[in-house]
């Protein structure tokens, strides 16, 4: 393990000094200056804390930084455009030739504040760790212990991962929680209404779908568990689960109900401890009224002076029409009732009716029948023989 430390520290040494004598890694003659940086198309080569204007460099989006001991991570988060950073940190201990000696590690910060450090412990077992940063000899040591940094930082589809990656041992920098956050959408929905998240009341049936921004990264692939709640009573009715969130669909047993989800993200890997469970908690409450299922049709001769009459499905008892006779598709003047006389102005027009059905408890349901063919002529009938008066 040492002997691979040491390698890895060498080749970063190498890289800092062409950093340090102003060589970028491939053709300089095309590199820029700022600050303490060198930028090469989209890549930044930093060896100080100055940043010049990388934020203000949109194309700028990976970032090479070689940090001292002591070094604090937080100056990194004010860079805003990244979706890499490599940072390598030396560390470099004296030689150490009496059993019992004690020394420290070099403290750094994380990005939430807290102190991280080497592990020198992993490296040797003539070391023992004593403390958090501490170690202790447990035979004479004749050497010169380095080791490094390395930490990665992946910033996409609303996720922040970094790991540190320490003498053989892995050190959690900067985490994430696994919700939807402010990126959750709440879409509501049903077939027949047009319906809203601000409406008091809903028809039965009508979908409700909560999905938010997760990582699309493979290894970052979540698993999230739907678990539906009425009035703090868990619904042990299969609901699906979607691609990102959770999707319910409103019956009347849910009617003046408190429903609320609770949506447990996990991380399919568990080899990324950046991953933090976690949950996002949504809840809803609407009138669910039944709906009507009804259907309607047109009866009749379609002749003018004929009588067309209005035809619905059975309705639950109780229920109120309404009616309105449509003349290729506009509304006729006062033909409001379930039957229509057809007149001359009718005549080579379609006819369809709107009914509109209506109960407490139920939600009010207007459905439009099918029109006729284009109506005809009307026809005279002669009942009585027509009589002749006068004088011949």
């Amino acid at each position: 393990m040492l002997k691979k430390l040491l390698s890895a520290f060498a080749a970063v040494t190498l890289s800092a000094s062409a950093l340090t004598m102003g060589v970028a890694p491939a053709q300089a003659e095309i590199s820029r200056y700022t600050g303490d940086c060198e930028v090469f198309e989209t890549s930044a080569y930093c060896n100080g804390p100055d940043f010049g204007d990388l934020n203000q460099r949109t194309k700028v989006t990976e970032l090479f930084y070689k940090a001292g001991n002591n070094f604090d991570f937080r100056l990194l988060s004010s860079l805003k455009n990244l979706t890499f950073i490599d940072v390598v940190v030396p560390s470099q201990q004296s030689i150490i030739n009496r059993v019992g000696e004690e020394f420290s590690s070099p403290e750094y910060t994380a990005f939430d504040g807290s102190p991280i450090y080497f592990d020198y412990s992993s490296s040797s077992s003539s070391i023992v760790k004593i403390a958090e940063g501490r170690f202790k000899t447990l035979e004479p040591l004749n050497t010169i212990f380095s080791g490094y940094m390395t930490g990665s930082y992946i910033n996409g589809s609303g996720l922040t991962r970094w790991v540190l990656e320490s003498s053989g041992s892995t050190e959690l920098v900067s985490a994430v929680d696994l919700n939807w956050g402010s990126t959750s959408k709440t879409q509501i929905h049903h077939y027949g209404y047009k319906v809203s998240e601000k409406d008091a009341a809903v028809p039965d049936e009508t979908s409700l779908a909560i999905t938010g921004n997760l990582p699309e990264e493979d290894w970052a692939k979540i698993d999230t568990e739907c678990i539906w709640y009425r009035d703090g009573k868990k619904i042990f009715v299969p609901r699906t689960n979607i691609e990102g969130g959770c999707a319910y669909i409103f019956s009347p047993a849910d009617s003046g109900k408190e429903i609320k989800l609770v949506a447990k993200h996990s991380p399919r890997n568990s080899n990324h401890p950046e991953l933090i469970p976690s949950q996002d908690t949504k809840t809803f409450k609407f009138l669910v009224d039944r709906v009507f299922k009804i259907s309607s049709s047109v009866s009749g001769s379609q002749a003018v002076d004929s009588v067309l009459s209005a035809k619905t499905s059975k309705l639950p008892a109780g229920s109120k029409l309404a009616y309105q006779w449509l003349r290729n598709g506009q509304a006729i003047k006062n033909a409001k009732k379930s039957t229509y006389r057809l007149t001359a102005a009718d005549q080579g027009q379609k006819i369809s009716v709107a009914v509109t059905a209506s109960k407490s408890g139920y939600f009010t349901k207007k459905i439009t029948s099918a029109q006729t063919a284009a109506i005809k002529k009307g026809t005279f009938k002669v009942t009585k023989a027509p009589k002749i008066k006068g004088k011949v």
